[in-house]
């Protein structure tokens, strides 16, 4: 994982959702937490996001349905990929 880790907390229709992904790069890597994940209800949820990867953050990934290009992660996994290596920033 290159470039900065962005966790978004936020739901699609709050202005730091969306300040978000103005701040995306090709290599940086965006992770969705549950109130983010409603943007996966959306007819094109990833269309112009610029990120690297993109990881929908749950407990429950077989439960999920998730387009290409999004991979889910647990948080156990979230942890020890992310936290232990990176300074994500927060939305």
């Amino acid at each position: 994982m290159t470039g900065r880790v962005h966790v978004l907390a936020k739901p699609p229709d709050h202005p730091r959702h969306q300040r978000c992904l103005k701040m995306l790069g090709a290599r940086d890597t965006l992770v969705l937490t549950a109130t983010a994940l409603e943007r996966l209800a959306h007819p094109e949820p990833l269309e112009g996001i610029q990120a690297g990867r993109i990881l929908a953050l749950t407990e429950a990934p077989e439960n999920l349905t998730l387009p290409p290009g999004c991979t889910a992660v647990t948080h156990a996994a979230f942890v020890e990929q992310v936290l232990t290596t990176h300074q994500p920033i927060f939305w």
